[in-house]
């Protein structure tokens, strides 16, 4: 690896958690809260925040946290981490509207998307992830 494309990794590392720190410092937006609330009542972690990640449980301590959520018009996306003794990773698709009804639901271990837009655009992946339960 050469010391350019070291510093290119790096500087994405960083702005993606600067990117981080500034949507955790937000409220949520009322219709992802809503959601979280719901589905969650209210027990996920903010980006960043502690939660528990895998097989060892800290009491009181959520075991979901947010990675990235993004606005549509008529739909919104949460991309989160549900930590546990199997830790894996979701995407929910749901309408952003009460009764705020999942229309999509992927799960994985990983990817090698970096942001919630890449995460949505790779079709391919999605596809191959997408699973007929509710997904929480």
């Amino acid at each position: 690896m050469t010391k350019n494309n070291l510093v290119k990794i790096m500087l994405s590392w960083i702005l993606l958690q600067m990117s981080c720190l500034a949507q955790s410092a937000q409220p949520l937006p009322p219709a992802i809260k809503a959601f979280c609330d719901m589905a969650f009542s209210g027990k996920i972690a903010r980006n960043g925040a502690l939660f528990n990640s895998g097989g060892s449980i800290v009491k009181g301590v959520p075991s979901r946290r947010i990675v990235a959520y993004k606005l549509g018009a008529q739909n919104d996306y949460l991309w989160y981490e549900h930590g546990g003794k199997h830790y894996h990773q979701h995407l929910v698709k749901f309408s952003n509207t009460p009764p705020y009804e999942v229309k999509a639901s992927y799960v994985f271990d990983s990817t090698r998307d970096k942001t919630i837009q890449q995460l949505i655009k790779d079709t391919r992946f999605l596809d191959t992830h997408l699973t007929n339960h509710c997904g929480l």
